[in-house]
């Protein structure tokens, strides 16, 4: 069975589960999955216009705490970033960060925040 990861999701400025209600903003992910579509898989929209290809940068986000249970960035997803002029070591493009297991990690839950404002 595959290792799960509680992400924890605030909105620029508000979080989700003020926004919401309760526990919205804890979800579960499955290792190897990329962070765009667990956010996907359990209803929270997070716009990505390349349809995840790592073309465009929609589906940024910060990476607040627990960045070690993501995979490393590559240089693709840094390049693309650089080129939007948005790059910062914590964030991340949520089409390009795979989950992983929390087994070596010291974090056992990973916080991110959506740069996008409330719908």
């Amino acid at each position: 069975m595959k290792a799960q990861v509680e992400i924890i999701v605030e909105r620029e400025g508000v979080s989700l589960e003020e926004e919401k209600g309760s526990d919205v903003n804890r979800i579960l992910a499955v290792e190897g999955y990329t962070l765009l579509d667990a956010l996907l898989d359990t209803g929270i929209a997070l716009p990505h216009e390349c349809g995840g290809n790592c073309a465009c940068t929609t589906c940024r986000v910060f990476v607040e705490a627990g960045a070690e249970l993501l995979s490393p960035m590559e240089e693709a997803e840094r390049d693309r970033l650089i080129l939007e002029n948005v790059y910062q070591p914590r964030i991340r493009l949520a089409c390009q960060a795979l989950i992983r297991s929390p087994n070596n990690s010291l974090s056992s839950d990973l916080r991110i925040k959506l740069l996008i404002p409330p719908s």
